[in-house]
């Protein structure tokens, strides 16, 4: 590129190369006065040159070719050290794992069965649903309705996560394209030859547009439960792919009748380029800022341990249990806290530090996206444990309410009595959250 631009500015001044020795200009192509032209990299060049090659003292335009490469490669500046967006593929993997273990959105399939909290759940229903008594209700509406609203919520936020990490891998391998797309533009209006460009290399507009939208689109589609429709956060993915999809792809084709118009034209690109970057970008964290936003203004739909279990007394001659029932209930149970225990392992932690580096020029700035993603990960995994924590709890209370009704334990009832106070406790400081 820089070898064209000089061709073109020593052109305008009546210097082409030299119809039987092209490392060198001169005038009209044919006559005597003669320059050094650059290499093949756009290096070098400018000193003026004599029939013999013999160089002269005085008339030098090396400085004013320095002055050009010094022009490109500031403009290319960090455009040449865009991130892979590798990275993301790490934390990305982790949170289609949680979403797979807690019955969300998928993108890919694990060796988990992602319906095993639904169905250990569904068992637990079943089987209380036969019992009698004033705990039931109570232990159904929270360890199990409750449960299921909760972790298929988290199973979405999840995907969410794993949408943006998506998009972040496969935001800057085309961004990089795009550059280099550019960049052949530029060159080749410098050479002369824009008209003459193949059609495939010509660069009307950036291919990062779709496939930004098409890896959200991607995750957000997959599976039996969508992104789109699975929980309160859910409709933010079907707004985020038609708002990324419609922004505006052009402006990425370089032209001009001069150096100084298709300079000019190139910074134009380039520009338009980082506003596409950044309205990404703005529109993945605005997806990420309603996702934590929701999870806060809503926490009992994401944090099982934020929901207050409704009132009960245990041993008070009204229940009606058998044993075949609570061993159900209890093996069920224990399937949940297993799969909720594999799924806070699964997820794993956000990225230390920012997945997609980049100088603070491009996009959003410095940070991208990895601050409201890391946020929103955090908040996550912290909902995740709360509710494992509160669900073990949960199974310690049902079993050992069964214990009192059955007079098989002789501190059961005191541990009924202690579990519930803990409730009660929860309840008068609004939650644990």
């Amino acid at each position: 590129m820089k070898k064209a631009a000089i061709d073109c500015y020593m052109a305008e001044d009546g210097f082409n190369p030299h119809w039987n020795d092209n490392q060198k200009y001169a005038k009209w192509g044919w006559a005597y006065h003669h320059y050094a032209r650059p290499d093949a990299n756009g290096e070098g060049g400018g000193s003026p040159l004599t029939a013999t090659t013999t160089l002269e003292a005085q008339g030098s335009v090396a400085p004013r070719f320095d002055e050009i490469r010094s022009t490109i490669d500031t403009i290319l500046t960090g455009w040449d050290t865009l991130p892979s967006g590798a990275l993301c593929r790490a934390p990305q993997s982790s949170a289609n794992a949680a979403t797979a273990l807690l019955g969300g959105a998928a993108s890919v399939a694990t060796v988990n069965d992602s319906d095993e909290i639904v169905r250990a759940t569904e068992t637990a229903m079943a089987s209380l649903n036969d019992l009698a008594g004033s705990f039931v209700g109570p232990v159904y509406d929270k360890y199990c309705a409750q449960l299921l609203t909760v972790t298929q919520n988290l199973g979405t936020v999840y995907t969410i996560l794993e949408a943006q990490y998506a998009a972040q891998q496969a935001m800057w391998p085309a961004a990089r394209e795009d550059v280099v797309a550019i960049c052949t533009s530029a060159a080749a209006a410098w050479e002369g030859r824009a008209a003459e460009i193949a059609a495939g290399a010509r660069q009307d507009s950036f291919t990062v547009v779709a496939a930004v939208a098409g890896a959200v689109a991607t995750v957000a589609t997959a599976g039996v439960g969508t992104a789109a429709t699975v929980g309160a956060v859910g409709a933010f993915a079907s707004t985020t792919v038609s708002t990324l999809s419609s922004l505006d792809a052009s402006g990425g084709h370089v032209s001009g009748d001069t150096y100084a118009e298709i300079l000019a034209s190139l910074v134009g690109a380039l520009g338009a380029l980082n506003e596409t970057i950044a309205a990404q970008e703005l529109e993945l964290n605005r997806w990420l800022d309603e996702t934590l936003n929701a999870m806060s203004t809503q926490l009992a739909d994401y944090n099982l341990d934020a929901f207050t279990l409704a009132d009960f007394s245990a041993g008070d001659g009204s229940s009606s249990i058998n044993r075949t029932d609570t061993d159900m209930i209890t093996t069920a149970m224990g399937r949940v806290e297993g799969a909720l225990s594999e799924a806070l392992r699964a997820a794993g932690a956000p990225p230390v530090s920012n997945p997609t580096p980049r100088p603070h020029a491009i996009g959003v700035g410095l940070a991208g996206t990895h601050l409201a993603a890391s946020g929103v990960y955090d908040y996550a995994n912290q909902c995740l444990q709360s509710t494992a924590a509160e669900y073990t709890r949960g199974r310690g209370l049902f079993d050992a309410a069964v214990a009192d009704y059955f007079n098989t334990d002789a501190e059961s009832q005191l541990k009924v009595t202690t579990l519930l106070s803990q409730e009660a406790l929860i309840a008068e400081m609004g939650g644990r959250g």
